[in-house]
């Protein structure tokens, strides 16, 4: 019988590499090329260590699926590796450069998987597709999404769109139904209804100005292909960021979002302390998995409604990409056996079971295995998930080498504008110009 371990980083732990780990990614060249996970005893066992980050819920049920891929993939024990996103790509970036990294790693979607990637980080699973590693399951896009350079890099997890979450019992308090479409005009509109209706106590929406996935809708209804072009050049303009920065302020000053102290204290991207989770607003500006996070933190009935529509209406800005990714540092020593386990953990129906919709929506494969006895939030997560892949889509953002840090440095610049610290054509300037620089272009 195999064996099964398991240990949790702590937050401490991520924060005591933090420093270290964002040169490993912010530095030009690539990464040190050792992974040093996995260990092979002379009678054909491996030891491979995997890691991720996420809720309780989510390292609950991966666990319980590696254990049950150990029954499955002979000779193999895996140890699971695992914590909040805080600092986890930090830790990653200083255990593949000091060549410590696990042999299965979770991996976002860009910018992480491209920057990984181009600073040759991982390793290139193309030659396993078809060869043990089976993605039939997957959807098209998904498929795409995994490839940096046209070489697969990652393995999707799931199916990840954008979403408005809705708060339909505070908004019942109101006796107000949120819009089945909008767009960036009426949802200020609805989330100024809101907070009116609420006397003070709710506002209507969370300020989102510093969420980068958020901002790129946004700016596919301008035209562009997101916060940079194909080439890696940055293609968001000072005119569009400024825009954006003077939205919210617009916001912000009408009262329709909450303060930005709620917010700033959310900006770490932890769910229980989301404005609209705690209590203080009725809209948050989000991806489709939040809806199963939140409807197990939060006492209140939750829906999905459609990310707001451009004000023309021109252009829907709907895009698909993968919840999370299994990716493999270069190095890794057992590759064989790695790409077994993962090709375990998306095909397997027992697997399948185990993990739910830890991961936004799951594989064609997987839903089969679910079955059809649903949590509303389940059935909700795939209704909302079909109707944005039946649409036409944006291409899924894709990052450039150096353009990691994309989300930090819009954060940063948002909450200079929000505190009242600079101005709205001052923080737009310094966005483009400190991206610019990340990437060189």
């Amino acid at each position: 019988m195999p064996s099964f371990t398991s240990s949790g980083f702590s937050r401490r732990s991520f924060l005591r590499t933090a420093a270290g780990g964002a040169l490993g990614i912010a530095t030009g060249g690539a990464l040190a090329a050792c992974g040093g996970g996995s260990e092979a005893g002379s009678d054909g066992a491996v030891g491979l260590r995997a890691a991720w980050f996420g809720g309780d819920d989510r390292h609950k049920r991966t666990v319980k699926a590696f254990e049950i891929i150990q029954g499955k993939v002979p000779n193999t024990t895996i140890k699971t590796e695992y914590g909040g996103f805080d600092g986890y790509f930090d830790k990653l970036s200083t255990q593949i450069s000091g060549g410590g990294a696990p042999d299965i790693v979770q991996m976002n979607f860009d910018p992480q998987l491209s920057d990984f990637a181009l600073r040759n980080a991982l390793t290139d699973l193309s030659k396993h597709v078809g060869r043990g590693l089976d993605l039939s399951a997957l959807p098209q896009v998904d498929q795409a999404n995994g490839k940096v350079a046209d070489k697969v890099y990652g393995v999707s997890l799931g199916t990840l769109v954008p979403a408005v979450m809705v708060d339909t019992t505070a908004l019942a308090s109101l006796k107000l139904t949120a819009p089945t479409s909008w767009n960036w005009d009426s949802y200020a509109d609805f989330a100024l209804t809101v907070s009116q209706a609420g006397g003070g106590k709710v506002a209507g929406t969370e300020d989102a100005s510093a969420y980068d996935h958020v901002l790129l809708v946004w700016l596919f209804h301008r035209g562009r292909p997101g916060i940079f072009a194909p080439d890696g050049s940055v293609a968001a303009t000072e005119a569009d960021v400024t825009e954006w920065f003077q939205y919210w302020e617009k916001l912000r000053r009408s009262g329709a979002c909450v303060d930005i102290k709620v917010q700033a204290a959310h900006n770490n991207g932890d769910h229980p302390t989301n404005p609209l989770v705690i209590g203080k607003a009725a809209l948050a500006l989000q991806f489709s998995t939040t809806l199963g996070v939140w409807s197990g933190i939060t006492k209140h009935t939750l829906a999905f409604a459609p990310m707001p529509d451009a004000v023309s209406g021109s252009n829907p800005g709907n895009y698909a990409r993968p919840s999370a990714l299994w990716s493999v540092p270069r190095g890794t020593k057992n590759v064989d056996r790695t790409v077994d386990v993962i090709n375990t953990f998306i095909n397997d129906t027992e697997v399948a079971k185990a993990l739910g919709f830890t991961r936004a929506m799951p594989n064609a494969n997987a839903l089969k295995a679910i079955g059809t006895e649903l949590a509303p939030a389940e059935k909700a997560l795939i209704a909302h998930t079909n109707a944005i892949l039946a649409k036409p889509l944006a291409p899924a953002p894709r990052v450039p080498k150096g353009g990691s840090e994309t989300g930090k440095i819009l954060k940063r610049n948002a909450e200079e504008v929000a505190f009242g610290r600079t101005t709205a054509p001052e923080a737009a300037k310094k966005f483009v110009a400190e991206i610019k620089a990340a990437v060189g272009k």
